[in-house]
């Protein structure tokens, strides 16, 4: 019962509405091993620090605090490098402050289901997606389109399956149970140098076997909760975002040409790469985006995989690139 086995990481900024049901729902897990709760928290400047403190006080031991000093979140920094430095699990395990857990025995079900599997890279289930206050239900993850999945092992064609072609997101961050081996080579990779990490998890699992999910409701998402981590990004933050998943776009193609997918999926991946490849065109620059599809695609022509209509963007790209910038965000305007 000494060794640690879990650690919960948990990221606060201005959450005081709403942390203490997150930490609740965190110190109330019913389990036969020792787990640690690491909070950091990006420089709140209301009671979030406070609270976190009075539990800290209640449950001593079972807390790791990290307090930063200037907001980093809103600088696009890197936020991930203090897990390296203080996780002592086996296991990760995700709840922001301003999401909860709602099982109990959350904890205890995942870390058993990676533990009987060894093969497997990561433990998963529904979470309730809800209004700020609560008053409104938003459906769940995965929706009613994943709503056949059943309790047990989905193996890594499957999840591939799932991810690439019915879902696309189907996991939110707090039923993500992952091992700590798997999450590190996310670190040591390009994306290392990016700061948000729930999509790039989803894929790094393919590392695995397979994933582990269970057909249950644990968890609680706020989707427009106040200071949100993920509300606000200005300009250059928004440009580091498209680096992120213009990187993790490459990395997940490598996926299929290192054999990691199936065959079968590689059009469907042909296809989306494409089409997001375009996407960051606009931002990080035509000719960046047209040399690493080239260098990506390997001789092959991602032009097979074009609509007319990208076609036409892509022309317009190449051609005559401010001019159709300023008619992408004029239309955006208009919608």
């Amino acid at each position: 019962m000494d060794e640690i086995k879990v650690t919960v990481c948990c990221a606060t900024y201005n959450h005081e509405k709403y942390i203490r049901k997150c930490l609740e729902g965190i110190v109330n897990q019913i389990t036969d091993f020792r787990y640690e709760v690491l909070i950091r928290d990006d420089a709140s400047t209301d009671n979030t620090q406070r609270i976190i403190n009075e539990y800290v006080e209640k449950y001593p031991g079972l807390f790791i605090t990290i307090y930063e000093k200037e907001n980093l979140w809103n600088q696009g920094i890197n936020i991930h490098a203090y897990l390296k430095k203080n996780a002592r699990g086996k296991y990760i395990a995700y709840c922001e402050g301003d999401d909860y857990w709602t099982d109990m025995y959350k904890l205890q079900k995942q870390f058993d289901a990676l533990e009987n599997n060894p093969d497997l890279s990561m433990c998963t289930h529904i979470t309730q997606l809800v209004s700020e206050d609560e008053k409104e239900l938003r459906g769940t993850l995965p929706d009613k389109v994943c709503s056949d999945l059943e309790t047990g092992i989905m193996l890594r064609d499957d999840y591939a399956k799932l991810i690439y072609v019915d879902c696309g997101h189907p996991f939110h961050t707090t039923s993500y149970f992952i091992r700590k081996e798997i999450l590190y080579a996310l670190m040591e990779g390009e994306l290392s140098r990016f700061r948000i990490w729930d999509y790039a998890i989803l894929r790094i699992a393919l590392l695995g076997k397979g994933i582990f999910y269970y057909n249950e409701i644990m968890s609680v998402y706020r989707c427009d909760s106040i200071s949100s981590l993920g509300t606000a990004l200005d300009g250059s933050i928004y440009e580091n975002e498209c680096n992120y998943k213009f990187e993790l776009t490459k990395c997940e193609f490598d996926l299929v040409l290192n054999d990691k997918l199936e065959k079968r999926y590689e059009d469907i991946i042909y296809r989306r790469v494409v089409e997001e490849f375009l996407h960051y065109a606009e931002l990080l620059g035509t000719k960046r985006v047209l040399n690493d599809m080239k260098q990506l695609f390997n001789g092959k022509s991602y032009e097979n995989y074009l609509s007319k209509n990208q076609k036409i963007k892509l022309l317009g790209y190449r051609l005559c690139p401010a001019l159709l910038k300023a008619v992408l965000n004029m239309k955006r305007r208009l919608i």
